[in-house]
This record gives structure tokens, sequence and C-alpha cells, in this order.
């Protein structure tokens, strides 16, 4: 039996800064260059910075997760972690991020419990997208519902990114592309 790590109040499993920075850039929230200037930030703040610190100053975070020069690895999220992190961050005025983030639930809510409001939404917008190919009704019904699901949202982003205050999201990414920006 594998050990599950422990968990948080909010049921997020609990994990190190790193790990936490990792599984950000995993998921397309953070760059490579806010890894790296995180790390660099951290390195000038403690006495003794760990070895996987000083290698993401020195390597970036791909370079590093390539060679396993590192120990800390990004921690498996569920969907709605995700689903979370990214809802907390949507611009939902914007057309072109409200489709971007419609696409990544889209592609990812397959399989995930209907119990949970945000998979519940998810396979709605799906079915809008991509059953019927009705980009406009999906994006209404996001601006619609997602606003009632924020709370939980941010309660469990916030559970994440108090961990990392420092750490600049990118929301250029190729998965939350900021309004007006072609990736």
């Amino acid at each position: 039996m594998i050990d599950s790590p422990p968990l948080n109040p909010h049921g997020v499993p609990s994990a190190t800064a790193i790990e936490i920075v990792l599984t950000l850039w995993e998921i397309g929230l953070a760059s490579e260059t806010a890894v790296t200037d995180w790390a660099d930030a951290q390195i000038l703040t403690l006495e003794h910075p760990s070895a996987d610190l000083i290698e993401l100053s020195a390597n970036g975070v791909k370079l590093c997760l390539n060679r396993k020069s590192i120990d800390s690895r990004s921690i498996k999220l569920t969907f709605v972690e995700q689903f979370s992190l990214k809802a907390h961050l949507l611009d939902l005025a914007c057309d072109r991020s409200a489709e971007d983030f419609i696409a990544w639930v889209s592609g990812n809510c397959d399989g995930e419990d209907i119990e949970h409001r945000e998979v519940s939404l998810s396979y709605q917008l799906d079915h809008l997208y991509c059953d019927y190919d009705d980009l406009s009704a999906a994006i209404q019904l996001l601006r619609d519902d997602l606003p009632a699901l924020l709370p939980d949202c941010s309660k469990i982003a916030s559970t994440f990114m108090a961990q990392v205050p420092d750490l600049i999201i990118d929301l250029r990414s190729k998965y939350m592309p900021a309004c007006g920006l072609i990736i």
C-alpha cells in the first residue's frame, strides 16, 4: 500500500514550497523564468539553501527534471485542484481566457466524479463546446455558473499560493493566456 501525503485542513496534500512551484510550472501556471527567479530569491533569503534550490537557480526546472538532478518532484493534483487553481486565476471577462479554460476542462474532465460541482460544470461545458460546437453558449454558462464556485476554488488555490507568495504566476502561459495575447 502506498502512503498518501498528509493533507492540510482543506484536504490538499501538504507539500514543500519547491514541490508546489514545480507543480505550478507543470500545469502551466508558472514559467521557467518565474521558477528560476523564485529560486534565486529564495537563495538570497536563506542561510543554507537546499541543493534543489541551487540546481533550479543554476539550470532551470526543465533541465533539472530531465536530468533528475533534484530530489523534489511536483505533486499529483486532482482535477478539482487544477480546476480551482486555474479558475481562481481566470479572467472571466476575457473571451480568449474563457475559451482556453473551457478547452482545458473539456480535455481533462473525462472520467472524473460528477458529484463535484467543478466536474459537473466541466461536463456541461464539454457538452456545449465539443458536442454542440457552441463556444458562445459555453462561455455564457461559464460566466453564469463559475462565480458560485469561486469561493471554494479560492480556498483551494490560496492553500497552494500561500506557500509560494513570491512566485510570479504567468497568466500568459499556453494554458491560461492573457487577453489580447496570441501564444
